[in-house]
């Protein structure tokens, strides 16, 4: 993935193009769909184990 960053030549090195940025917005919501179900399992089950 690290390619499509290398198309700039000599401009900001860690300032990403809005597209990227997009992307990586919509990759980190996707993961945290992803984990949210189990991190709420596992305080379901971490809250019940503690009454």
């Amino acid at each position: 993935r690290s390619t499509t960053r290398k198309r700039k030549c000599g401009g900001g090195g860690d300032q990403m193009d809005p597209p990227v940025q997009f992307e990586f917005h919509v990759q980190f919501f996707v993961y945290v769909l992803r984990i949210l179900p189990k991190l709420l399992l596992f305080l379901c089950l971490q809250s019940t184990e503690m009454e």
